[in-house]
């Protein structure tokens, strides 16, 4: 059809390019028999397929039904919403916290008011720099910085606005928060931390690197990175999520998510054996890497991050460890990352290990 020709170019354009993401189907680590290893999911605790877990999403289906069925401004929450968000409120010591359906969703409400406001936004590298592209207006400006070599922010219209990961996501490497908090106050600027790959799995009861910290201003993240289920979260001061709430539309969770969000709050703080296996086998991973000469980014996180040689393509790397029923994901660095769940077990680590080619070394 003639008009799909440009859509037909396009996509031969990305193939060329190798800007594509194959999409596979993968059975669950659960099922003993598909002799597949996951390394891209973000199911650090098992919690998806929990059936404590499961069965409070199951749970406030019956009570509340399927669907949320309205937003936030037409009418105020299910009660599950608030019951929820005052209990998370207090995990993460929030005056306040607002649920999202989506980690998009959080990001377009959070970045599309800052941007509005025409906030100059200091960016993080490691944070996904796409995410703020999409939503930003020409009311705001976006500048980058290194967490190792901040230096001065310049100047900008008020407000300013630090934004930082607690974790980077393709390397496992856990940001100094401290400098970035002794910083932020100088510039007077507001801190936003996204704990999302370190909720679940670090800080106190396993409630995220920023959690409680009196230096952060703001705490984003998903939920759908531990929790086993769906949703995001802005939690902070009132006065700060009042103006996100009056100021963007907010779509509300469905009653199964809430439910399965709420299962997994129960059980995370108790978690510690699962966190600590999880970040043992992290550990034993990296040294057995570097043992056998490969460059492995240092960390004490549950991401596993490997560099690359020039000469070696990640992406075709991870195609190769694809056909040995390995999953992990290709990163600019060039490298690879690695992904550490409590439901792997000690054969597919050492599969792992096996099926890297001798080309992925230094």
């Amino acid at each position: 059809m003639c008009k799909l020709k440009y859509f037909e170019k396009a996509l031969q354009k990305k193939y060329e390019q190798k800007h594509h993401q194959q999409l596979r189907s993968a059975l669950s680590l659960d099922v003993p028999k598909s002799n597949f290893t996951h390394f891209n999911t973000s199911d650090y605790l098992g919690l998806s397929t929990h059936p404590y877990v499961k069965q409070k999403a199951i749970d406030a289906l019956m009570r509340f039904g399927a669907g949320s069925t309205t937003n936030r401004p037409l009418c105020d929450h299910l009660t599950a919403h608030t019951e929820l968000q005052n209990r998370f409120n207090q995990f993460v010591g929030a005056e306040q916290t607002l649920l999202f359906p989506t980690a998009v969703a959080m990001q377009n409400t959070l970045f599309g008011m800052l941007s509005s406001l025409g906030a100059s936004l200091f960016v993080e590298h490691a944070y996904p720099a796409h995410n703020l592209k999409r939503v930003m207006s020409n009311k705001g400006s976006l500048h980058f910085f290194d967490h190792n070599h901040i230096g001065d922010l310049p100047d900008g219209p008020e407000p300013k606005v630090m934004i930082a990961p607690s974790i980077c996501p393709t390397s496992g490497r856990i940001l100094d928060l401290r400098r970035l908090m002794a910083h932020a106050a100088g510039c007077d600027a507001l801190l936003i931390i996204d704990d999302s790959y370190s909720l679940g799995m670090l800080g106190d009861s396993g409630m995220g690197c920023a959690a409680h910290k009196k230096g952060v201003d703001v705490v984003i993240g998903s939920f759908g990175k531990v929790t086993g289920s769906f949703g995001a979260y802005i939690s902070g001061p009132d006065l700060f999520c009042d103006y996100c709430t009056i100021s963007q539309r907010i779509e509300p969770l469905n009653p199964g998510s809430l439910g399965a969000m709420n299962a997994a709050l129960d059980l995370i703080p108790d978690m510690e054996a699962e966190r600590s296996m999880v970040l043992m086998r992290a550990q034993d991973l990296r040294k057995s890497l570097n043992d056998a000469h490969y460059d492995v980014i240092e960390s004490r996180s549950h991401i596993v991050g490997l560099k690359l040689p020039a000469s070696c393509d990640a992406l075709a790397l991870s195609e190769d460890l694809a056909d040995e029923r390995i999953i992990a994901m290709p990163t600019e660095l060039p490298g690879l990352v690695f992904n550490l769940s409590a439901k792997h077990t000690s054969a597919q680590m050492k599969h792992l290990q096996t099926a890297l080619p001798i080309h992925a070394l230094v």
